[in-house]
């Protein structure tokens, strides 16, 4: 469907750029057209190109509260860290701190895994943007669950007797699987990209390779942002970005 109107669009195909948008601006209150207004960067005229992208996560976000709604933000890895340390600390005092818990972005099948060779907790952005604070330390638990067997045993099933008697002792349900409701998150799921003519944020429910703006112009997206909104369609996590197919 895209193809067609690309097709049949009249006009030339638009140029090629970049406009940066500040993340800190855009989490906020959406309006009942779902767009919020952010600042125009210095250097940006009203005649600029019409490709639209977001900046990178290193790559141009000037203000270190606009990090704040990343799920790797450093103080969220910091307090995520501090649970698994105090309950290493508390239920196996005797075991070297574990590496520092990695986020992965390709995990969208897995909520979280360890890694007894790197002694390393990994967790899917997924879960840490659109999980419940009860469901990220559900897991996270589980995961830890996996360290404390494998030092108390090294040759102990995954999910055997001495594994759940951990989980028994962290507190949480001695199961292979959890449950968390991974259904409702795509309704969530958001895409966020800057038309670079009037600096306005657009919010749609697809990522989209093609979109108009209010102001009239057209959109090439290079780049969204993949966001979670809570009930209200406020952006509360910034989940990773996302690049539309090319034909």
């Amino acid at each position: 469907m895209l193809r067609r109107f690309w097709r049949a669009s009249p006009g030339p195909r638009p140029e090629q750029g970049i406009l940066q948008l500040d993340l800190d601006d855009v989490v906020g209150p959406l309006s009942q057209r779902k767009r919020v207004r952010v600042r125009e960067k210095s250097g940006v005229e009203p005649d600029s190109p019409v490709v639209t992208e977001l900046a990178p996560k290193d790559g141009g976000i000037p203000d270190d509260s606009s990090l704040s709604s990343a799920v790797d933000a450093p103080e969220r890895m910091v307090e995520l860290n501090g649970l698994v340390h105090d309950a290493v600390s508390r239920y196996e005092p005797g075991m070297e701190p574990l590496s520092p818990i990695r986020v992965s972005r390709r995990m969208t099948r897995t909520l979280g895994s360890y890694r007894p060779d790197r002694r390393q907790i990994a967790l899917s952005s997924r879960l840490l943007a659109f999980g419940e604070e009860e469901h990220v330390t559900t897991v996270l638990l589980h995961e830890t669950a996996h360290a404390i067997t494998h030092h108390r045993d090294k040759k102990a099933s995954s999910h055997g007797r001495l594994f759940k008697s951990v989980c028994r002792e962290l507190g949480i349900e001695p199961r292979r699987f959890v449950d968390v409701p991974v259904q409702v998150w795509s309704s969530r799921q958001r895409y966020v990209f800057t038309c670079s003519a009037c600096g306005t944020a657009l919010i749609r429910k697809r990522l989209v390779r093609i979109a108009r703006c209010a102001c009239g112009v057209r959109l090439e997206v290079k780049r969204a942002a993949r966001v979670a909104v809570d009930d209200g369609g406020r952006v509360v996590r910034v989940e990773g970005y996302a690049r539309p197919h090319r034909r």
